[in-house]
C-alpha cells in the first residue's frame, strides 16, 4: 500500500498502537512524503487470515479487522493522510470513516470460490 502526507514516525506509532508490523517500509516518491509497505501480523499477534478452503491461518497475514484498526489509528494521528491500496483509495480519516465497511462485503475470488473479506476474518 502507499500512505502520503503521513510521516513515519506516525506509521510506527500506529503500526505499535495495533499490533501489527509494516514490512518493508520505505519512501517510495520522489516527493519524499509517500511511503509504500505492506502490513503482516506478528506471530502470535491478533488479526489473522484464514485460509477460506482450510481454516487454516496464513502465517503474517492480516485479516480485514487489522487493516481497519491500522488505517483507524494512522487516520487518528494524520487525519489528512490517504492510504491506498489494492482495492481502495481513502482521502482523509471523514472519507475513511464514511466508506470503510463497504470493503467488508466486497465479493473477491481465489481459485475459483468467491467470498467477502469477513468470510476469511
Amino acid at each position: 500500500m502507499r500512505v502520503i502526507g503521513a510521516t513515519r514516525e506516525q506509521l510506527l506509532r500506529a503500526s505499535r498502537e495495533t499490533g501489527v508490523l509494516l514490512k518493508d517500509l520505505r519512501i517510495s516518491g520522489p516527493d519524499g512524503v509517500t511511503y509504500s509497505f505492506s502490513i503482516r501480523r506478528l506471530p502470535d499477534g491478533d488479526y489473522p487470515l484464514r485460509d477460506v478452503h482450510t481454516g487454516r491461518v496464513m502465517p503474517g497475514l492480516v485479516n480485514w479487522y487489522g487493516y481497519r484498526d491500522f488505517f483507524r489509528s494512522l487516520f487518528n494521528l494524520a487525519p489528512d493522510a490517504i492510504i491506498r491500496t489494492a482495492w481502495e483509495t481513502y482521502h482523509g480519516k471523514d472519507d475513511f470513516c464514511r466508506r470503510y465497511h463497504e470493503t467488508a462485503f466486497r465479493i473477491l475470488e481465489k481459485d475459483g470460490v468467491m467470498f467477502t473479506p469477513l468470510e476469511v476474518a
